[in-house]
């Protein structure tokens, strides 16, 4: 089950990390983006024929947010559930690090 509340809580304050320097917090969101993006568009290519993953991954190394946006649509209608579920998982994992 979805962990809603750790969905949408703060990153840095739920790691405790309110005091790092600005450039420090600001690396670790996009580390952590980064990390969510690649679980997502891997997730995604599970989904996609394998006739139509090359096209995807052109698709997407291009920057052709159109053909990304319809192959997401007919390949992943669930997208926004894949995403939610890729940020709980992230966080869970970075919480464990942290608490280590």
């Amino acid at each position: 089950m979805l962990d809603k509340k750790m969905l949408h809580q703060n990153i840095i304050s739920m790691l405790g990390l309110q005091s790092l320097p600005d450039e420090q917090k600001t690396a670790l969101l996009e580390r952590a983006t980064d990390i969510i993006q690649k679980s997502v568009t891997l997730r995604i290519l599970q989904l996609i024929p394998e006739n139509k993953k090359e096209e995807f991954v052109n698709a997407t190394a291009q920057g052709n947010n159109d053909l990304v946006s319809q192959h997401i649509a007919q390949y992943a209608p669930n997208f926004q559930d894949i995403l939610a579920e890729e940020i709980v998982r992230v966080k869970q994992e970075m919480q464990k690090a942290v608490q280590k």
